[in-house]
């Protein structure tokens, strides 16, 4: 133990997520339950001064909880890596107020309310890799300082959205949304604001994405001193041409 008391880490640690797992039992050799169980369970009980990452690895099946993100004391980052999108599903992930960031692989995101985004940062960072599949709802990146912002790793990411919502990629109050050279598919999709928005001095940054499928709503919606920079954003899906007021900007 450490003196803080807590079990001090000298290497990047996976803690496993199963559903055969036990959110009371889990551990370091024991599977969780649920992904934000296993994220609770380091932060009260692990000691990570010494280690660069702690990785949830979250196995085949459906985990329904809706990880509110909060990083263990001195981890410099979390990865969240599932099985693919057919095999791994989990709730809404919310990070607020985080100063390391978070990565998200091979897993589809579900939407279980009506009023929580698929993926919502708030002053903090999430970079999504590999491929993500979003349920009933999309991203959303708000009050941005520093580094806060949803972004794409590399151009491997393959990013699908599906399903009924308001916004399917969305930047609000100086938030920042980056994908660069991905490929952002749309299956059944239907936007009561618009597929792409960007409010309020935010900044959505979709250089080289290749979009695919169909949705219905406008396709992009860009306010109150933002920027869209999109130089195919007459190819974002969505049945009604995109609008830019009060000094919004597409490029």
């Amino acid at each position: 133990m450490s003196f803080t008391g807590r079990i001090s880490i000298n290497e990047d640690l996976i803690l496993q997520v199963s559903a055969t797992g036990n959110d009371t039992t889990g551990g370091l050799t024991n599977p969780f339950r649920q992904p934000q169980a296993a994220i609770d369970w380091a932060i009260v009980n692990l000691d990570f001064r010494n280690v660069d990452k702690l990785v949830i690895s979250v196995g085949t099946g459906d985990y329904s909880d809706t990880s509110i993100l909060i990083l263990p004391n001195g981890v410099k980052a979390v990865y969240i890596q599932g099985q693919g999108v057919a095999n791994t599903n989990i709730g809404s992930v919310y990070a607020h107020n985080l100063q390391t960031p978070i990565y998200m692989s091979n897993l589809t995101v579900r939407n279980a309310t009506t009023s929580a985004r698929n993926i919502m940062v708030d002053n903090a960072t999430i970079w999504l890799d590999g491929s993500i599949r979003l349920t009933g709802g999309g991203v959303h990146a708000m009050n941005a300082t520093c580094a806060g912002m949803i972004r794409g790793v590399s151009d491997a990411l393959q990013l699908e959205i599906n399903g009924n919502y308001a916004v399917g990629i969305r930047a609000a109050y100086c938030g920042h949304v980056d994908f660069y050279a991905n490929r952002i598919t749309f299956t059944s999709a239907n936007f009561t604001s618009a597929t792409v928005e960007a409010y309020c001095q935010a900044y959505i940054w979709m250089q080289g994405v290749t979009w695919a499928g169909s949705a219905t709503g406008v396709r992009f919606r860009c306010t109150y001193n933002s920027t869209i920079i999109s130089p195919n954003s007459a190819n974002i899906p969505g049945n009604v041409a995109g609008v830019t007021t009060n000094g919004g900007q597409v490029a």
